[in-house]
């Protein structure tokens, strides 16, 4: 049933935070997480929003920095102008660095206002009441964790959304491969 498979997601997205306390674990495990979090999300809105995701198979056992997709995908769901449509997940290698992305064919945003989510999350430090404080903190992770080289970027057409994630490909923990 529908409340047993979501309560099964939830157990599956809280087991994690408190057993593992590690900031880095592998991009399978991050992609596991949005897809609980996606499932308890698609009961919560009827599942009409369709999720996709596309991860380069030599991505999988890379290390990232732990719970980044999920406040991109979230993002995704509340600012998406259509209730139906498709979210796709991805992540693949580019220059050797790994770019995940959520992309949201939901409707885009109007324009400028791209332009504007990229000079806020590039802030030293946003008004607490702002909009857009899940993208900066995520920015904020990863360049404080990787580097000014590494961060967000979002893209919009006026009818789909992208937000991409430049990170190091990490091997192991810690370790950058390709620096």
């Amino acid at each position: 049933t529908n409340i047993m498979e979501g309560v099964t997601s939830l157990g599956n997205m809280l087991r994690p935070i408190y057993y593992q306390p590690s900031l880095m674990w592998s991009i399978r495990e991050e992609f596991e997480f949005v897809k609980n979090y996606a499932n308890i999300m698609n009961y919560r809105y009827g599942e009409e929003v369709r999720f996709v995701y596309e991860v380069e198979e030599q991505l999988l056992q890379c290390q990232t920095l732990r719970f980044m997709l999920q406040p991109l995908v979230e993002n995704a769901l509340v600012h998406g102008k259509s209730s139906k449509g498709m979210i796709i997940v991805s992540a693949k290698e580019s220059d050797g660095d790994i770019v995940m992305a959520v992309f949201d064919t939901r409707g885009g945003m109007k324009p400028g206002a791209a332009e504007e989510v990229n000079r806020k999350i590039q802030l030293d430090a946003v008004e607490r009441n702002s909009k857009g404080i899940g993208l900066y903190n995520v920015n904020k992770r990863i360049r404080l964790h990787f580097g000014d080289r590494y961060g967000l970027s979002v893209e919009s057409d006026g009818e789909t959304t992208r937000v991409s994630m430049v990170i190091p490909m990490l091997k192991d923990e810690g370790v950058v491969q390709n620096s």
